[in-house]
């Protein structure tokens, strides 16, 4: 008892030999780690033929074969070469992806296209709203503005002020299911 009274109340003085300090090293380490799991992200999730992100794989292992959004998320956060990120934001950039009204979750022509479908097509203020977020976040202003702004006619779609959650990718109206 004696012992553990002196441990709980004389406070612990950590000697630290010679070298770099622990929080340096812990940050090396980090930084480290982030790189390989992005190395091995930008190879797994990245379909070369297609040149374009792997949205996620089924039970089996297959990749999904349509293109979609999820690759923004990657792009924002780094997981992605270069050249990857500038590939897909060159995509998404494209009319298969952008509508008069906002960017499609899913691209026209794809197999699992549906505009009428929730998530399949249609068009999302938000994820427009994070598409054009990305595109700054990566120097490129003029598409950034020209998807953002497509938002601005949703306030007025029906009544002032309201927006809906998603509209149809194909025609301007509010999605119905």
């Amino acid at each position: 008892m004696g012992e553990l009274w002196h441990n709980l109340t004389v406070p612990h003085i950590a000697s630290r030999g010679p070298g770099r300090p622990p929080a340096a090293k812990a940050a090396d380490t980090r930084e480290r780690i982030l790189q390989a799991a992005r190395a091995v992200f930008s190879e797994r999730y990245w379909d070369a033929q297609k040149n374009f992100a792997i949205q996620g794989f089924h039970r089996d292992g297959s990749a999904f074969a349509d293109r979609g959004l999820g690759a923004i998320g990657a792009v924002s956060n780094g997981l992605f070469t270069n050249s990857q990120s500038s590939a897909v934001l060159n995509e998404i950039a494209t009319w298969r992806f952008q509508s008069d009204w906002g960017t499609r979750s899913v691209a026209v022509g794809e197999a699992g296209y549906n505009p009428t479908i929730y998530a399949s097509g249609s068009v999302w203020a938000l994820s427009t709203a994070n598409v054009a977020r990305a595109f700054w976040a990566e120097h490129r202003p003029a598409s950034a503005w020209q998807i953002w702004r497509t938002l601005i006619p949703w306030s007025t779609l029906d009544s002032p002020g309201h927006m809906h959650e998603v509209l149809a990718g194909d025609t301007y109206h509010p999605q119905f299911e």
